[in-house]
């Protein structure tokens, strides 16, 4: 087997995309931490490790080290993913103490944390039986994250959070990223101090991320993340957002099989698309209409909240009133702010209701959405810039 890997090493495909890889991990001598495998016949995940010797030995070797080893790029980028003792991530959180959580996602916790005198942000996943999500699995998460975040489109990508580290340390898994938070969208999507053009900003600026992610870059098949949720979303203090759970993310440079392990998986309450037949870019679609709505109207999804649903009976209710004026979903009290224009609100609605429409067909692309946030006067006046 060594000199099969001597051999795939000198093939220009491996030397080109080793580091986005699972093999990478070997590729760049990294093996202390062999690839997880699973079993999808048997509808759990199965997984083998190296030994809890080898893995001791490992982990105290990189305490002793201060955790140096890295996820290198095989193409030359200077960026490394290193390794980081679980206590690490504890103390930049004060022990994951309640006034440094942001809140919950879909597979943990998400704090704000403090590491070498510098802000950043901490992620922990959890075991969550009631919603499918086991240790062994989250595992596999976050390798797939690792490889994603190392790849150099989105290491570039100003709407993709970057990661410094990781700690994968007897069973508990973490990760820190070079983002100081200004809060999650979930938490700010309610709040009044939250104006109309930082969520017109969010808006727009996270749909310019879901129109690269669905682009076709060959090789690779387009990215669907399956799971955009405003808990998912960070704020900089430029209110600037950023992805930060690739936790169902499918296509792109990972494997073609990780599909199948999505497929038990469901987005959370207020984000699942009905449409049960539609494919995984439809339903980023969805779950960005539910953005919008939420944006919009200052709320988020819950059992009492179902924006698709709310949104419908509310125009519903519209039409029966007799007004002839556009429908417009948008919150009173941000109406008088400045930047808003009326017919925004009847557009910007609109648009929300077409990506949650319940026929996946009828859906727009993220680049139709693209181009019709372009059309808005908030954007064409008020200095939001396209992404590059």
């Amino acid at each position: 087997m060594k000199k099969v890997v001597k051999d795939m090493q000198k093939l220009h495909i491996v030397q080109q995309n080793a580091n986005t890889w699972e093999c990478c991990r070997m590729l760049d001598g990294v093996n202390e931490i062999h690839q997880s495998t699973y079993n999808l016949r048997e509808k759990r995940v199965k997984y083998w490790q190296t030994s809890k010797w080898h893995r001791t030995r490992a982990m105290e070797a990189l305490r002793q080290s201060q955790a140096t080893i890295g996820f290198k790029s095989s193409i030359g980028e200077d960026n490394v993913i290193i390794v980081l003792p679980y206590l690490q991530l504890n103390m930049a959180t004060s022990n994951f103490g309640e006034k440094n959580l942001i809140g919950k996602f879909q597979f943990g916790r998400v704090f704000r944390g403090v590491r070498a005198g510098k802000k950043v942000t901490v992620k922990i996943w959890e075991t969550i039986k009631g919603e499918n999500v086991y240790d062994e699995a989250n595992e596999l998460r976050l390798r797939d994250e690792i490889s994603l975040l190392q790849h150099p489109d989105l290491l570039s990508h100003p709407n993709v959070v970057k990661m410094i580290g990781y700690s994968l340390d007897e069973g508990k898994i973490g990760a820190v990223y070079d983002l100081d938070p200004q809060d999650s969208l979930y938490n700010l999507a309610p709040k009044d101090e939250f104006s109309w053009l930082q969520r017109m900003k969010v808006i727009y600026e996270f749909a310019n991320l879901l129109v690269y992610l669905h682009a076709a870059t060959p090789p690779h098949l387009p990215y669907r993340v399956g799971n955009i949720d405003a808990a998912h979303i960070i704020l900089d203090k430029e209110y600037s957002p950023k992805f930060v759970d690739f936790g169902m993310t499918v296509g792109g440079i990972i494997l073609s099989t990780r599909a199948s392990r999505m497929k038990r998986l469901w987005a959370r309450m207020g984000y699942i698309d009905m449409d049960e037949g539609n494919h995984f870019e439809a339903r980023d679609i969805f779950g960005f209409g539910c953005i919008i709505l939420c944006l919009i109207h200052k709320r988020v999804p819950s059992v009492d909240f179902i924006p698709r649903i709310e949104v419908e009976e509310d125009h519903e209710e519209h039409l029966r009133s007799g007004n002839s004026n556009g429908f417009s979903y948008v919150h009173k009290s941000l109406k008088g702010e400045q930047g808003f224009n009326e017919n925004d609100g009847v557009e910007i609605t609109k648009l929300g209701r077409e990506c949650v429409d319940i026929c996946a067909w009828q859906r727009p692309s993220m680049e139709d959405v693209v181009k019709r946030l372009k059309k808005l006067h908030v954007i064409k006046k008020m200095g939001i810039k396209k992404l590059h």
